[in-house]
């Protein structure tokens, strides 16, 4: 790993990780939905401290508490093993196995140990079948999509639905439908999920086709923010720690997929997050992929999230990476951070977030790199930048007595 960068994952049920350490009690929130983070690599979205999803996202008319015939309004009483049954026995029907989907996510929400029960359950098997048999019923695929995402917090599920085929159907099933907004975010967030902390999930994912459908969901549904955010999300869990994978994603220049993304949706502080983490994923630790993102990211891209972002410590560790990486690439890019107001950027990160060690050494470090330009050193001086060095230097030295 070079030196100064980070380590990132997440999944829905998720785990994001986040490229510098996160404090435990960090909690972003987004549309009533909670982001936690929950160790120094990993986050997980949580709805009111449950293991859940990002956000819920269906379009489906069935909810959670109404039943579509007599035989579906006895399922709210249900255990998720008499369900499972029921649905077994009604796999041709697609109302009976949407609503026994609804029922299923409905007892698994809330509690982490409600995910393990309902997969228990047997009920994988029978969710991978069914998306082959109503291949043709959109809502019902999403529900099932949707259940598969929520069932993944349960680490042995990931593994499980490796052996069952589940991760080629639902790539599958992004594959067939591909205008289907709400199948396209599902499958984005259930490939985030599958794939956190299991290194064959991985692979696997790469090798079938999961990061050209990811490519494909960001590429049909630019604007669409929820789909972008989850997306980078699965990208940025799929090449952690995966050189094949993000190998795979440069050569089909999904860094610039990323970086469009950052664009368009700049003010959006969950997806640049997801964005920031994902670039550095893909690029921090693939030699071949950091020259594509020099070629491909324009300065103002991570300088726009870095000014718009100023209190949100994810972004600016991440955009410092980035940053740093790159004006030691070319000295180019090097002179146009500084003519972008990189300078007051990094100075006003390290003021912000002075309590923290990982952000002001690390920006403390691009500053030195930036310094080789007279105009840096000016701007430096003006903007009272030794005085930030000098309480950098304090820091990094009771950081090595330590």
């Amino acid at each position: 790993m070079p030196a100064g960068t980070y380590d990132p994952e997440v999944s829905r049920g998720v785990s994001f990780n986040d490229i510098f350490s996160v404090p435990v009690s960090t909690v972003y929130r987004r549309e009533n939905r909670r982001i936690m983070s929950f160790s120094k690599v990993e986050i997980a979205v949580s709805d009111s401290g449950q293991w859940s999803t990002f956000e819920t996202v269906s379009s489906s008319d069935v909810d959670l508490g109404v039943c579509k015939s007599s035989e579906g309004c006895r399922l709210a009483s249900c255990s998720p093993e008499e369900i499972m049954n029921w649905m077994g026995h009604h796999k041709s029907s697609p109302e009976d196995i949407m609503e026994g989907c609804t029922q299923l996510i409905r007892l698994s929400s809330g509690k982490p140990e409600g995910h393990g029960l309902v997969a228990e359950a047997g009920v994988l098997a029978t969710l991978v079948e069914c998306l082959a048999l109503h291949s043709m019923h959109v809502a019902v695929l999403e529900k099932i999509i949707e259940l598969m995402c929520a069932l993944t917090l349960v680490p042995a599920v990931r593994g499980i639905l490796r052996s069952l085929d589940g991760i080629e159907s639902v790539i599958l099933t992004m594959r067939r439908n591909p205008t289907h907004r709400a199948i396209q975010v599902e499958g984005c967030t259930f490939m985030a999920n599958v794939v956190f902390q299991s290194s064959n999930n991985k692979v696997l994912t790469g090798r079938v086709g999961g990061i050209t459908a990811l490519l494909r969901a960001m590429r049909d549904f630019p604007w669409d923010v929820v789909l972008q955010t989850r997306a980078c999300l699965a990208l940025r869990n799929i090449c952690w720690t995966s050189e094949e994978n993000q190998i795979l994603v440069g050569e089909m220049r999904g860094i610039g997929f990323i970086l469009a993304a950052l664009a368009r949706h700049a003010a959006d502080h969950t997806l640049v997050e997801q964005g920031m983490v994902a670039l550095c994923n893909v690029s921090l630790y693939c030699p071949e992929n950091r020259r594509k993102l020099l070629s491909t990211c324009r300065e103002k891209t991570i300088l726009t999230a870095l000014r718009l972002h100023q209190n949100n410590k994810v972004i600016a560790e991440h955009a410092i990476a980035l940053v740093t990486h790159l004006v030691g690439l070319d000295s180019g890019f090097r002179r146009q951070v500084c003519l972008e107001g990189g300078i007051e950027l990094i100075l006003a990160a390290m003021k912000n977030f002075s309590g923290d060690t990982e952000v002001v050494l690390k920006a403390a470090l691009l500053l030195r790199h930036l310094s080789t330009f007279e105009e840096s050193r000016g701007a430096i001086f003006r903007l009272n930048g030794i005085e930030a060095l000098s309480d950098a230097l304090i820091i990094a030295l009771k950081h090595d007595a330590c």
